[in-house]
């Protein structure tokens, strides 16, 4: 059993010789003595160190041999260790429904076992599999689980090696500063820095992704650091002793087979004394090897020092440049920024005024979150004399871009109600789709605009109990009597879609009091989040509504937005979000 310990902090120190000729002779005197409670745990590192070396097939085999032991035996607590480690093999071989299939029995038996530090390897292994077939939701999810468990138990390496997984997941579905915040993390818990290699490339790659080149240039030249040539030439000596110490104890263990105890004893004698002549040879091989590596890098690093000083002098005098450069963009910024601000004050000063819907609503709410400073989403109301029009509208884009597109539509709403005297929802809505096209295709060419927007364009008549609507894209909710009607539209948008000729449809909805009437725009149901970074969605959105509409209007505004924010966490607003609440 000291032996096998032995082996086991030479595999941790990456001494893969040492490490197989300590198991191979616990191995043999346990199988002596015929005590194989522990013989599995020999095989396993054998596995490993076999993985380590590319011998996929025989690390394997070993990992199967350490699973047949712990059935001879009846110990079943290193089990889960042994599956997992037949799915790391796997995983290397590329066969990712059968490493899925060893992992999963891992898990199991840990569970059944609470054996938590194998169940926490185990969820990250199988996390990192899934990251390498892109499916990044599953692979955050069992990554999760295992960051939980290692904190859980204070199990340092595994901390580190999960928010490492959990960078390189990040910065493979592009949410660059999360992933540079958790390989920071990473380098933080790693005590004994085994993945800062791997960390220091995620950052110098994220941060470049992100435009800031200096820092990337930073962890660029820090990941070239910890990538040593001088490592690689001792690991490549490392190789050649592991694989000749390997043959000579397969062939002592072989021998042992046929031979008695006497017999062994004298065949070890001829084939230690002739495996001597041959390691002699090697380390001669190995050694001018190594020396003519070394001289290869020493040029090399020779090279690349002349390279970064004459990058350095380009670096200094572009040091300069590029200082008034930012003071130059720093002011633009600003003037765009201001202009940004002012084209919000002008668009916020075209939505529906509160007084206007405090006049002409009963209870009601608007739940308004642009993405950014100006809105795609816009929402707008204007009394006529048969009721009360109002509209809940997503234009195409969202940002500046949404914000043009929402003032021209606002514009022709306007001009199709108060100046034309249209107040049929579905007249309204064709008259202003003629409008855009006209207003973003003035010649008349083939090259039409696709831009336009959704909405759901409602009359309200409080005197009738009646609502007229007429709705592009966009379906409303009405919820009466806790169940929740829903109300389609058109598939088509107020702008350039498939067939113009097709008139939007009117459609009259009688009302009752205490009828609550939602319209929305896709925003807050496309918004990612949750614990597995997936869509909010209409179906999610429903039960929610249905959960709170007895509570008064204001309290429904604030756990929207409460609700909203903690599935978002995060993770960015995907899009603007508008809600409107009415209650009859």
């Amino acid at each position: 059993i000291a032996l096998g310990n032995i082996g086991v902090v030479y595999l941790d120190i990456g001494d893969q010789t040492k490490a197989l000729d300590y198991n191979l002779q616990s191995i043999k005197i346990k199988e002596q003595l015929k005590d194989y409670t522990s013989v599995q745990n020999n095989y396993y590192n054998i596995g490993l160190i076999y993985k380590e070396i590319g011998e996929l097939d025989k690390a394997l085999a070993a990992m199967e041999k350490s699973l047949e032991y712990s059935k001879i035996s009846g110990e079943t607590f290193s089990q889960g260790a042994t599956y997992n480690g037949m799915g790391i093999v796997l995983k290397s071989k590329k066969q990712f429904d059968k490493a899925l299939y060893y992992y999963r029995k891992g898990i199991e038996v840990c569970v059944q076992n609470g054996n938590d530090y194998i169940l926490s390897e185990s969820y990250n292994d199988i996390g990192s599999l899934y990251q390498i077939i892109k499916q990044y939701d599953s692979a955050l999810f069992y990554l999760n689980k295992s960051l939980n468990i290692a904190k859980k138990l204070n199990y340092r390496s595994g901390i580190a090696n999960c928010l490492a997984s959990l960078s390189s997941c990040y910065e493979n579905i592009k949410q660059y500063k999360v992933a540079i915040s958790f390989a920071e993390q990473s380098l933080a818990t790693d005590d004994n820095l085994g993945n800062a290699e791997f960390c220091y490339q995620l950052l110098a790659d994220s941060y470049s992704h992100l435009g800031q080149y200096k820092e990337a240039l930073h962890f660029t030249l820090k990941h070239m650091k910890t990538n040593d040539t001088l490592i690689k030439i001792n690991k490549i000596k490392d190789l050649i002793k592991l694989q000749l110490q390997f043959d000579y104890d397969k062939k002592v263990l072989a021998d042992s087979v046929k031979f008695s105890e006497q017999e062994k004893v004298s065949a070890a004698k001829v084939e230690v004394a002739n495996t001597k002549l041959e390691k002699e040879k090697i380390a001669r091989y190995a050694l001018i090897f190594g020396l003519f590596a070394l001289i290869v890098f020493s040029y090399f690093i020779y090279t690349r020092f002349k390279l970064i000083k004459k990058q350095n002098i380009i670096i200094d005098a572009q040091k300069k440049e590029t200082e008034n450069q930012k003071h130059l963009i720093e002011e633009k910024q600003k003037e765009i920024l201001d202009s940004i601000n002012y084209a919000k004050r002008i668009q916020y000063a075209l939505l529906a005024s509160d007084n206007l819907l405090q006049q002409n609503l009963p209870a009601h709410f608007v739940l308004f979150k642009p993405k950014s400073v100006v809105s795609g989403d816009f929402y707008w109301a204007t009394p006529t004399p048969d009721g009360f029009i109002y509209i809940t509208a997503d234009c195409t884009g969202h940002g500046v871009p949404g914000a043009f597109m929402s003032l021209l539509n606002i514009s022709k709403l306007s001009q199709t109600i108060n100046e034309n005297k249209i107040t049929r929802p579905d007249l309204i809505l064709n008259n202003v789709r003629t409008e855009i096209l006209k207003a973003l295709n003035p010649a008349g060419t083939i090259e039409e605009s696709r831009d336009g927007m959704d909405a759901v364009l409602c009359k309200l008549d409080l005197k009738k109990m009646q609502l007229d609507y007429s709705a592009a894209n966009n379906a409303f909710y009405i919820i009466r009597n806790n169940e929740i009607l829903v109300y389609k539209a058109d598939k088509m948008p107020v702008g350039k879609g498939h067939d113009d000729s097709i008139l939007f449809t009117n459609t009259t909805v009688a009302l009752q009091k205490g009828d609550t009437i939602y319209t929305f725009t896709d925003g807050y149901a496309d918004q990612f989040g949750g614990p597995k970074g997936k869509k909010f969605k209409y179906k999610q959105l429903e039960e929610l509504l249905l959960s709170i509409t007895k509570e008064s209007l204001t309290k429904q505004s604030e756990i929207l937005d409460q609700k909203f924010n903690d599935w978002k966490g995060d993770l960015e607003q995907v899009d603007d979000v508008c809600i409107i609440g009415v209650k009859i």
